[in-house]
């Protein structure tokens, strides 16, 4: 937990992702999430779905590798 944080899901974090344009509401919902929290990127192996997400999609992968 030195490098990464749990967030909570709140109602305006519900709201928000309904104006993403996103094909994944649930992909939206965590993108909302990240925003507000200033993440700096989503980990995920669906970067397909985050194309236009507020907040940069990584893979695993990569994230891993920018932790070296």
């Amino acid at each position: 937990m030195k490098i990464l944080s749990l967030a909570d899901t709140t109602a305006q974090d519900i709201f928000n992702a309904k104006h993403l344009n996103m094909p994944d509401y649930e992909d939206a919902v965590i993108a909302s999430i990240a925003f507000r929290e200033n993440a700096s990127y989503i980990v995920t192996r669906n970067i397909a779905d985050y194309a236009n997400s507020p907040v940069p999609a990584i893979t695993p992968a990569d994230f891993i590798a920018g932790l070296a």
